[in-house]
């Protein structure tokens, strides 16, 4: 996405984006916001935490198997079973 703005207005850029962030953005979201442009813009590298990703990662969210136990004939093991296999599987694939 850097290839897409001329490096001569990246400035411009920047004072347009910081605008629009502080105009309607509380203040502990700004160093993510920034983060995310200058990752995505200047270094050219997905941020590793995203105002999206914080924003989401407040919200209760729950899972449940049943879908899967119905529709699929699920049926869940052990936990002891589960890490077993993960062990035996990382060994197959190293």
């Amino acid at each position: 996405l850097i290839h897409y703005f001329d490096p001569d207005l990246r400035f411009y850029y920047l004072i347009f984006f910081l605008a629009l962030v502080v105009e309607d953005t509380e203040l502990p979201h700004l160093r993510l916001y920034l983060n995310e442009f200058f990752s995505t813009f200047f270094i050219n590298k997905t941020p590793t935490l995203t105002v999206d990703g914080l924003k989401m990662s407040t919200k209760k969210m729950f899972f449940t198997s049943d879908k899967a136990k119905k529709k699929h004939l699920y049926r869940p093991g052990s936990a002891k079973n589960a890490i077993k296999d993960s062990v035996e599987w990382f060994r197959k694939f190293k």
